[in-house]
């Protein structure tokens, strides 16, 4: 999984779009980011993107639940998935 998650990584992801965080000219042409501690190695969403987190979020999730004391609720939405 982790093999497959780094061959997808291959975009710069900016996850922080707030109007302070960027310049913008004053005839609209173009802009900039200046606040890049949001800035990731990450992928650009197509449809084998999507079927890795098909599998790899309900999958973490379920991992994550299982080492817990008591089954939280959250998990429910996991293990109601068909297989």
């Amino acid at each position: 999984m982790k093999r497959s998650h780094f061959r997808l990584c291959r975009t710069i992801t900016y996850n922080d779009f707030w109007w302070d965080n960027m310049a913008v000219a004053t005839d609209d042409s173009s802009a900039i980011m200046f606040d890049y501690n949001c800035v990731y190695r990450g992928y650009a969403y197509s449809e084998e993107e999507r079927a890795f987190e098909d599998v790899y979020f309900p999958l973490t999730g379920l991992i994550s639940a299982c080492r817990m004391e008591t089954l939280p609720a959250w998990a429910a939405n996991f293990s109601e998935m068909p297989i």
